[in-house]
This record gives C-alpha cells, sequence and structure tokens, in this order.
C-alpha cells in the first residue's frame, strides 16, 4: 500500500466520522425529588474515545474520561440543571441539559383555626384547616386519638364531636414526596356545665 492511499484512508475515516457523542441519562428534563443528593447514571455511544465535563446549575462539577460513568449531584431546594458536555477523539462534541429538576424538602404548612389550650366552651365547633402545599398528598385530622377524615384537600371544615372536657386534635399532612407535616392540639377545653349558684340564704 503506497503512503498516498493510506493517507488517503486516514482522510476517508476521519470524515466518515462526524458524527458528536450520543449522551443519554437515567434522569429526564422537569423531575421532581423529595431530596438533595441524586445519583445520574451517564452512558454516551461514541465510535472513539470520550471524554466529559459535568457542570449542576453552571457550576464546573469534574470530568470523566469513560463513556459510562454515574456521578452524586447535590442539587439546591427548587429549581435545578445539569449539563453534561462530551467531545470524542476527533473533536466532535455534544451536550445533553437536563433542566427544571425541582427539589422539594419543604413539608406541607398546616394552618387551623384552633390553638393549643383553647377554651371551646361549647361542643360543636367547626374545625377550618388550611394546606399550603402545591404536591399535596393528603391530611388525615385525628380527634383525641382517632382518626375521623382522610381528604386531599388543601382546605376543609369540619364539625367534631368533642367531649366534655379536655380534647385534643390531630392533623398530618402528607405531600407527594413524602415530607410529612404534624399538628397537635392539646388541652382543648369543651365545658357545657351551667355555674353553680351557692347561696347562704
Amino acid at each position: 500500500l503506497s503512503s498516498s492511499s493510506a493517507a488517503s484512508d486516514v482522510y476517508k475515516r476521519q470524515v466518515l466520522d462526524t458524527t458528536p457523542p450520543l449522551i443519554t441519562a437515567n434522569i429526564s428534563s422537569g423531575q421532581v425529588f423529595g431530596l438533595n443528593q441524586i445519583q445520574f447514571d451517564i452512558a454516551i455511544s461514541d465510535q472513539s474515545n470520550v471524554s466529559s465535563q459535568k457542570f449542576i446549575n453552571g457550576v464546573g462539577g469534574g470530568g470523566a474520561s469513560t463513556k459510562n460513568f454515574s456521578f452524586i449531584a447535590n442539587l439546591s431546594e427548587g429549581l435545578n440543571e445539569v449539563r453534561i458536555d462530551s467531545v470524542d477523539g476527533l473533536g466532535n462534541s455534544a451536550s445533553l441539559t437536563i433542566d427544571n429538576l425541582v427539589v422539594d424538602t419543604t413539608a406541607p404548612v398546616i394552618i387551623a383555626n384552633i390553638t393549643d389550650g383553647q377554651e371551646i366552651g361549647r361542643l360543636v365547633f367547626d374545625l377550618i384547616i388550611n394546606i399550603t402545599e402545591s404536591r399535596l398528598k393528603d391530611t388525615k385530622l385525628s380527634i383525641n386519638g382517632t382518626q375521623v377524615l382522610q381528604t386531599t384537600d388543601q382546605g376543609f371544615s369540619y364539625s367534631p364531636n368533642y367531649i366534655e372536657g379536655l380534647n385534643s386534635v390531630r392533623v398530618e399532612s402528607e405531600d407527594l414526596l413524602g415530607n410529612i407535616s404534624v399538628v397537635e392540639y392539646n388541652n382543648l377545653l369543651v365545658d357545657r356545665t351551667p355555674p353553680v349558684v351557692v347561696s347562704s340564704l
């Protein structure tokens, strides 16, 4: 084989390999997580060797020289973005951006129209509960240790049957990511006994 033919073959191989690396990941854009540390598994398909760099929210997080690699990303509360830049041995480059990654580790906020130790004064007193949570799974309401209601509504009211004397109310709310809030209202006093008047006459 002449030197000119060998040079021609090298040229042909270089021209035929103009395809950039194909990058895939186990995480896709728009996913929602209930924790900050997320494992990314990256697979790159290419005919030649590949080197890659990863960026988490625009900050470089190190590189990799293999076609398959994994890393743990420490994502922030709220929106995040992860980008993988890869280049093969012939200079063909590709980038994979995984954006709109939401981390939500905040539990629902429970607001009720009662306070701990409140004197209710009568047996019928409507509870009004409001939950601040965009990804609410459900809320459970218990009166004196017995669950009386389970709902997916963010706001609801309930007319409990309190007992005479001290009562307790427990509200447990969970979002779709497993974040749980529990609020307990204890020593709620129901007193329907009228005063006793004692006369000395």
